[in-house]
C-alpha cells in the first residue's frame, strides 16, 4: 500500500508554489497507465480537483480517471463490484482498476454523462428516459451505501 502522502488530493503547483486548480497534476500526467493508454486529461475541467479528471471531450470515448485513496477500502470495494457486473442488482459503471504494479491505483471509467447523452435522443420514449434516470439513482444508492459518493463519481 502507498504511504499517506501518496494519496489524493494531488495538486499541480503554479510558479509561486500555490495550487493551480485548472491544471492536471504532473504526477497524474506521468502515471504509467495514463501514458500507456494515451489518455489526454483535460486541464481546465477537473471533476474533483486533485482527485478526479476527465479526458478531452473532442476525442471519443471520453474517460474519467479517479486517483484512489489507499487508506480507505475504495479499491477493494470497486474490485468486488467490478467482478459481478452481470448481477442485475449491481449498477456499477464498467471500469478498470489499474494494477498495483504500475504505480498508485487509479480507477478508469467511461464518462457517464456522455453515455447518458448518447442514449437520450429526441425520439427516446418517456419510459426509456425514466429507466435511465432510475439506473442513475440506483448507482447513487450503491455508492451511498459504500460511502463512496461524490460529484465526480
Amino acid at each position: 500500500m502507498s504511504s499517506e502522502s501518496d494519496n489524493p488530493p494531488w495538486f499541480a503547483r503554479d510558479s509561486n508554489g500555490g495550487i493551480d486548480i485548472l491544471e492536471v497534476p504532473p504526477r497524474l500526467k506521468s502515471h504509467p497507465e495514463v501514458i500507456k493508454r494515451g489518455l489526454e486529461l483535460e486541464p481546465a475541467n477537473p471533476m474533483k480537483v486533485g482527485v478526479v479528471y476527465v479526458t478531452g471531450y473532442s476525442k471519443k470515448p471520453v474517460y474519467v480517471v479517479k486517483i484512489l485513496d489507499t487508506n480507505t477500502e475504495e479499491r477493494e470495494i470497486n474490485q468486488r463490484l467490478l467482478q459481478d457486473l452481470a448481477c442485475p442488482r449491481n449498477h456499477t459503471i464498467p471500469a478498470e482498476l489499474t494494477p498495483l504494479e504500475s504505480g498508485h491505483p487509479l480507477l478508469i471509467m467511461p464518462w457517464v454523462l456522455q453515455s447518458y447523452n448518447d442514449h437520450i435522443r429526441p425520439d427516446t420514449s418517456l419510459y426509456e428516459r425514466l429507466g435511465l434516470c432510475l439506473q442513475v439513482l440506483e448507482v447513487c444508492e450503491v455508492h451511498t451505501i459504500s460511502r463512496n459518493v461524490c460529484v465526480g463519481d
